[in-house]
């Protein structure tokens, strides 16, 4: 069933460049909350000061999804135009802007006490608030990247009610208006998905010990044919923490199987949060490009006597950079070119995840 009704195409200049980055999530106990959630409209905005995070919500939709995919909000009876001065852009068939609330049960087993639990909403137009009980957790604001939410104090091993409040107005100034209509970026505007409400892609808790790997960042280097990994580590232990990082890399995709030497390091976390810097060695590499994309998955586990946690990001070997006039990759000429990716999720309204 279509929800889009009509649209336009744009002309506009897109440039593409390919970026490795991560992280994958890995090897963290995990509960999927993809399902049936209990759920309300707001249009006056009156939940919060009405407590609905105490209510039991009555209507209900469909997550992983939209209020378009679950027919909720105002239907849009208007008939397609197809004349030219008519094409503005895709148009929803179901319309709403405001807050939406949806609310589960959800049970922490009693395995995850002591454990640093989060709540991760892959993709949120533009604003998202979390509350657990009559408790609110925090407020999310993203539109290029997962709402993390962090419910590790009020999240006790036993059952719960968690709420989430997803908001999809206008929140910052990211464009201009003009008489026909807002010229704003491509992750809040009609014209490439939809200003859609609701959670697409990843909906789940997760549980890591309180020391944990909280990023990962792999600079490749060619020339000495290493890759720089930087391992950002977190500690909410409230005290110094000792362990040991461990690194491997191993090919993914391609047809010759390589596998790097795995690499340990001590370390030692005083405050609440370090970086460590380490240069792993490569030996003999493939390298990236876009006839041979060969890719790594890059492991990194940190390991002491009271945590334990891994991390598994994907990577290329490649070199990008300016030669004068001309960019290269791995001192190749590349000629950069992209796709317009305007209007092309007609089925649902939003990219899939």
């Amino acid at each position: 069933m279509n929800y889009l009704r009509h649209f336009r195409i744009l002309p506009m200049l897109a440039i593409a460049v390919t970026v490795f980055h991560g992280p994958a999530w890995a090897d963290t106990q995990q509960i999927d909350l993809a399902g049936r959630w209990a759920f309300r409209l707001d249009p006056q905005n009156q939940g919060r000061s009405q407590a609905w995070f105490n209510e039991k919500l009555s209507d209900s939709v469909q997550l992983p999804g939209t209020l378009d995919e679950n027919q909720k909000g105002t239907p849009n009876t208007a008939e397609p135009q197809f004349k030219l001065e008519n094409l503005k852009r895709l148009t929803r068939k179901h319309e709403y802007t405001g807050k939406a609330w949806y609310q589960r049960q959800i049970s922490i087993p009693s395995d995850w006490s002591g454990k640093r639990i989060t709540l991760t909403l892959e993709r949120v137009i533009w604003e998202s608030t979390v509350w657990i009980g009559d408790h609110q957790i925090g407020v999310q604001d993203s539109l290029v990247g997962p709402h993390v939410h962090d419910i590790t104090e009020l999240a006790t091993p036993g059952k719960h009610t968690l709420t989430i409040v997803i908001d999809n107005s206008y929140k910052y100034n990211v464009g201009t208006k003009n008489n026909l209509d807002y010229s704003l970026a491509h992750a809040y505007t009609d014209e490439t998905q939809t200003i859609w409400n609701g959670v697409i892609g990843d909906i789940s808790l997760r549980a890591t010990d309180r020391v944990y790997v909280d990023e990962v960042q792999v600079y490749p280097d060619l020339a000495n044919r290493s890759a720089q990994v930087r391992v950002t580590l977190k500690n909410r232990l409230g005290q110094p923490a000792r362990g040991k990082l461990a690194l491997r890399a191993k090919s993914s995709n391609a047809s010759r199987s390589h596998t790097t030497d795995r690499r340990e390091v001590d370390f030692t976390i005083n405050a609440t949060e370090e970086t460590i810097t380490i240069d792993l060695p490569m030996g003999e590499y493939l390298t990236w490009d876009e006839f041979l994309p060969a890719l790594y998955d890059l492991e990194v586990a940190c390991n002491g006597k009271e945590f334990e946690d891994r991390k598994t990001v994907r990577f290329g070997m490649r070199e990008f950079k300016a030669d004068g006039t001309v960019f290269t990759i791995n001192d190749r000429k590349v000629f950069l070119r992209g796709t317009l990716e305007c209007a092309i999720f007609p089925l649902t309204g939003h990219p899939p995840m």
